[in-house]
């Protein structure tokens, strides 16, 4: 049980980095957004090494494994989003355009969009 309380205590503060994470990557802040990304390397490292070969989890640790997991996909979703913005700020990236037959095409791919 012990084991158990110690990988929960892991994730749980890797949650607690990945949700700091969110907030940091919402607002562009990159110093802080490394520091961050550096922090949860080393604490994925750290869970690497605690997780025994076979582990029973229980209500709190699969909670917390919930949480990590939400914020790892609103992470996602923000960085997905900021670079999509970046993208299209980009003097470089090519504009898109609307073919023949109504749909958004993308110069670069060549063919058109799907909605």
């Amino acid at each position: 049980m012990a084991e158990v309380e110690a990988v929960r205590a892991l994730v749980a503060r890797l949650a607690d980095l990945t949700e700091a994470q969110v907030v940091e990557a919402r607002s562009l802040q990159g110093a802080a957004l490394q520091r961050l990304l550096d922090a949860r390397t080393e604490l994925l490292f750290e869970l690497r090494v605690a997780l025994p070969e076979v582990l029973e989890p229980d209500e709190s640790l699969r909670a917390e494994v919930a949480r990590l997991d939400l914020a790892e996909r609103r992470l996602a979703a923000v960085a997905a989003t900021v670079v999509d913005v970046l993208d299209r700020l980009d003097p470089q990236s090519p504009n898109l355009t609307y073919g023949r037959l109504g749909h958004m095409r993308d110069p670069r791919a060549g063919a058109p969009r799907s909605r």
